[in-house]
């Protein structure tokens, strides 16, 4: 599936319905995305909509209610992000692109210790292929 990009508009409701980690109705959505926005519930609306529309989020009827859930967990949609992203800078090496990123971000000593986590895992997997 292609990734379909997300406008920021867009992104903010998916983060908010990530963090339900749950379906949730509109109505539940609002006063979260209000912490950030002051958007009336036909904004949100539009904007689940779109998310629908773009195969980012289920919608689901039970009874008369609409539930929306994310179709892909925080860590899909960033790696798909990443993939769409690496692509386009096919002329920057890994290590670059993560430099880049680790140089722009406000990263935590628990970052960099999942980063070594990960780059560990990483070294184990190239080992278990040769």
């Amino acid at each position: 599936m292609k990734f379909k990009k997300l406008s920021e508009a867009e992104f903010d409701v998916l983060n908010v319905l990530w963090s339900f980690e749950r379906p949730a109705r509109p109505i539940e959505i609002v006063p979260e995305i209000n912490k950030i926005h002051a958007w009336s519930i036909s904004t949100v609306n539009t904007l689940l909509d779109r998310l629908t529309n773009k195969g980012v989020v289920k919608l689901e009827y039970i009874g008369r209610y609409r539930y929306y859930e994310p179709l892909m967990t925080q860590n899909e949609y960033f790696r798909r992000n990443m993939d769409t992203l690496a692509g386009r800078l096919k002329d920057i090496s890994p290590v670059g692109q993560i430099a880049s990123f680790i140089d722009s971000a406000d990263v935590t000593e628990d970052d960099l210790n999942e980063i070594e986590r990960l780059l560990q895992e990483a070294r184990a997997r190239l080992n278990n292929k040769q």
